[in-house]
């Protein structure tokens, strides 16, 4: 194959030539995990560590009771289709991650699958960082002298960035992750759990009547309603780009052993968005905003809340990251054999990845609702 496609293809196929041992050396073991720890690592990605959760209280707003967990069914059904449609085409043509598939597909057309997934997940972790920031300062009390330097905004997001880029360098396989995603799903767990028992054990804040269906109470269906609330719940559904090196470290990976991880990850996140979606709004009502964080806040418990969320987005962060960069890595390979120049290391493109991300960060609107 020829253009950029070419370049992809042919560092692959370098990659997939392992180097010779020395007499004595062993061939490093490759960590795989078990349809169980697979699935905390997919779970994990789609529910990003409970940020997923954070305005579906809002669409269930502005669509209603029974237009919500509708859409989530659907999305529900063609995430699992889309999901195990490229774990069938991996399988069948030998090829191990979007890029390559890309590659395999479109020929010169390639170049643009790794660019979407760095934009993507870049954007991802920009959210994940600007939520921490908006999480963290409100629990610090203001004479706590020493921790105001944590206090501030674009201090605090270049200093934690910086530390969650450790495991992204060290960690050579997505499968290094799955206790961290373990960590994470757990404390979104806790988060769903305690809003929901909340919103149905006390009384409502808000006073207006349930919003059922939008026609409920408008002569006419608000289009503009319908599709933010669409946007909002497509957006938490984003995990394909993880699927396939989750399926690669899986233990004898077969289609049907990954369709089972598919089907438990997709169940656990549709449950989990139609009950705490409806129980949330049913609290709030109203006076729902974009930030159930923020909602919580009327709260102690909620309060505490906040640092579950961070430790459940800290365990997540690397998670996304790690997949940026190895697409990143990809494009920067393939540009420099396009020009017949020694390959970077690694390591350049997740220097890079970390520079475009501070760099972003540091122009991040301070206002939650932005986040």
């Amino acid at each position: 194959s020829t253009g950029f496609g070419g370049p992809l293809m042919a560092r692959q196929e370098e990659e997939d030539v392992l180097p010779a041992l020395e007499d004595g050396e062993e061939q490093p073991q490759e960590i795989r995990v078990n349809i169980r720890g697979a699935a905390f690592n997919l779970t994990n990605t789609v529910l990003g560590g409970g940020i997923s959760l954070i305005s579906l209280p809002l669409a269930v707003q502005k669509c209603g009771l029974i237009l919500m967990p509708g859409i989530e069914l659907v999305s529900f059904v063609g995430n699992c289709f889309t999901c195990y449609l490229l774990v069938l085409l991996a399988h069948r043509y030998g090829e191990p991650s979007f890029a390559a598939l890309g590659t395999r597909f479109l020929g010169r057309g390639a170049w643009f699958v790794p660019c979407l997934i760095v934009l993507n997940n870049l954007g991802i972790c920009v959210a994940f960082l600007s939520v921490f920031a908006d999480v963290i300062p409100p629990l610090f009390h203001p004479s706590e002298e020493a921790l105001t330097l944590l206090s501030s905004r674009t201090v605090l997001l270049v200093f934690v960035s910086g530390l969650l880029l450790i495991p992204v360098l060290t960690v050579e396989s997505i499968n290094g992750f799955v206790y961290g995603s373990m960590l994470s799903s757990a404390g979104a767990l806790v988060f769903v759990l305690y809003g929901a028992i909340l919103s149905l054990s006390e009384d409502p804040v808000g006073s207006s009547a349930l919003n059922s269906f939008p026609a409920t109470h408008h002569e006419t269906v608000s289009v503009s309603d319908f599709f933010s609330s669409l946007s909002i719940i497509s957006l938490s559904w984003t995990c394909q780009f993880n699927v396939l090196p989750i399926f690669s470290g899986l233990v004898s990976p077969t289609p049907a052993r990954m369709a089972r991880v598919i089907i438990i990850s997709m169940g656990i996140a549709v449950s989990t968005y139609i009950f705490f979606g409806l129980a949330a709004y049913s609290r709030y009502r109203e006076l729902t905003t974009g930030d159930t964080l923020t909602d919580f806040d009327d709260t102690h418990t909620g309060q505490v809340l906040r640092i579950v969320v961070v430790v459940a987005l800290i365990s997540t962060f690397p998670l996304f990251v790690f997949e940026a960069a190895h697409n990143l890595d990809t494009i920067i390979q393939g540009v420099h054999l396009m020009l017949q120049q020694e390959p970077l290391s690694g390591f350049s493109a997740v220097t890079v990845n970390s520079l475009i991300s501070n760099t972003c960060l540091l122009y991040t609107s301070p206002s939650p609702r932005d986040s």
